[in-house]
């Protein structure tokens, strides 16, 4: 792989491809993830991880007495946590159905696992094929590959058709290369401008509230868009005419994510907690940062926008985003984390001073718990109450937060025009601008609440979905669909 071999490679070799979407989205990920090492290497770290936090999960589920733990040692000079706190033969000493329920999971998860890698080594001659496209046809080294904008690499993809036909029908242009590329995210983002997918949680009290998790977008690939084209790269007339069997596939994933929710949930919060509890213990604010979530970023999205260039734009307008949100501040709540602040400052402080007389006296117990413990949670608690406090230089001017915003997301809809002081416009916006938090616990409802969605609401836009496929599709010769 270090050195491609040019010599014998005939001007055809690369001729008429069968499959040309798949070819050129192989492309645009080399160009991605910055060429073939690193995608080996980010893969196999993938891997190493997805096995270790099954491993580690199985381990801390199987093997540790989380009440033995809990109550602590009864002696405190003389405490082995091996002895206390870890099951010696956990299937004699847990109960059968929750030794059924951790088996299944790991298993679930190991086979997940071992897919994964026969994923990787079935991709693995497709990787060095579009490795010797871009290094033999491209004229790319590895190096290049790391720092080269998008359009040369498209441009340099254009020219060479002078002595290769990627298509049958015609020499692909850069727009034709990103259509192919986009052909299944351009109706997704489609769909969501008008409104065709019925994506509202079908519980009473929130049944107005739209949902679009990751888990709820994998869904709606493999029923919708993954089932629309034929080989050709055209609309299946069997798709157009048959809502009925959109209805079966969504009813049947809907049970396949039912069954697997409870094994999805306790995977999903191992990897949370093994990914972010050293950096929520070292870092309590960033509890309350925000990003945007994965409905506003398909919202936004245009058309034939690549992820690269979205998540630019998007990481652009971070601060106005945030600039704006604090345009909105709750005096009564920032006068609370103001005293609450003031108090977990001078419990703090008290403790720090004892520290500095005698490190030993953060030993002694204070209602069951040692002074260290108490300096750690009120730490954690000082940094969460300081960060929604309202700073004092702030200047209210929302319509100006809001323009620096629209700069970069260029989505601005027509009743956000001019009331961007409004607290109507201002909820809508942080609906899409959340705190992190609310993302991984959108992310653990919506496995919960996705089967219900599948069951109830995405049917009955079914019909919806496939008039639009219908009314909105046309035909680009060497594009397809």
């Amino acid at each position: 792989l270090h050195e491609i071999d040019t010599e014998g490679v005939g001007p055809s070799e690369w001729d008429h491809i069968q499959n040309l979407d798949s070819f050129l989205t192989r492309v645009y990920k080399y160009y991605e993830e910055k060429g073939l090492y690193c995608i080996l290497t980010s893969r196999i770290l993938n891997l190493l991880t997805l096995g270790f936090t099954i491993s580690f999960s199985g381990f801390l589920l199987l093997y540790v007495d989380w009440q033995a733990a809990r109550s602590g040692c009864e002696v405190e000079d003389d405490c082995d946590f091996i002895n206390l706190a870890i099951y010696t033969d956990p299937a004699n000493q847990l109960t059968a159905k929750y030794l059924t329920m951790v088996i299944t999971y790991l298993i679930i998860f190991s086979l997940y696992w071992v897919w994964n890698i026969v994923h990787l080594i079935a991709d693995l001659p497709g990787l060095i094929e579009i490795h010797r496209f871009c290094c033999v046809k491209l004229g790319l080294s590895h190096r290049e590959i790391q720092t080269m904008e998008w359009s040369e690499l498209v441009s340099r993809l254009v020219m060479a058709q002078s002595t290769m036909r990627l298509c049958v029908v015609k020499e692909l242009t850069a727009l034709d290369v990103v259509s192919r590329i986009m052909r299944k995210e351009n109706y997704l983002i489609g769909m969501l401008n008008k409104d065709v997918l019925c994506l509202q949680v079908p519980i009473p009290w929130i049944s107005k509230r739209v949902m679009l998790t990751k888990t709820l977008e994998w869904n709606i690939y493999w029923c919708i868009l993954d089932c629309m084209f034929d080989d050709n790269f055209l609309i299946q007339r069997s798709f157009l005419e048959d809502e009925a069997a959109l209805r079966k596939r969504l009813a049947l994933m809907s049970i396949f994510n039912l069954l697997l929710s409870p094994f999805l949930v306790l995977f999903l919060s191992m990897y949370f907690f093994l990914t972010n509890a050293e950096k929520i213990y070292h870092h309590p604010s960033s509890i309350c940062t925000r990003g945007w979530s994965a409905l506003a970023k398909w919202t936004v999205r245009e058309f034939n926008e690549l992820p690269h260039f979205l998540e630019d734009r998007l990481n652009k307008s971070y601060p106005p985003a945030s600039k704006y949100v604090a345009q909105f501040p709750s005096p009564i709540i920032s006068m609370i984390a103001k005293f609450v602040s003031f108090v977990i400052g001078a419990v703090a402080a008290f403790f720090i001073a004892l520290a500095l007389v005698d490190e030993r006296l953060m030993e002694a117990q204070l209602f069951g718990r040692k002074l260290l413990w108490y300096v750690a949670l009120f730490s954690t608690l000082l940094a969460i109450s300081r960060a929604v406090i309202t700073s004092e230089y702030m200047v209210f001017d929302p319509e100006s937060a809001m323009r620096e915003v629209v700069k970069f997301t260029h989505y601005l809809p027509r009743h956000w025009r001019n009331r961007s002081h409004h607290q109507e416009v201002q909820q809508e916006f942080e609906e899409l601008f959340q705190y992190q938090a609310l993302f991984f616990l959108e992310e653990m409802l919506s496995i919960f609440i996705t089967p219900f969605i599948l069951w109830f609401s995405l049917p009955k836009g079914a019909g919806a979905v496939i008039s639009f496929v219908r009314n909105f599709t046309t035909h680009v010769d060497g594009v397809g669909d």
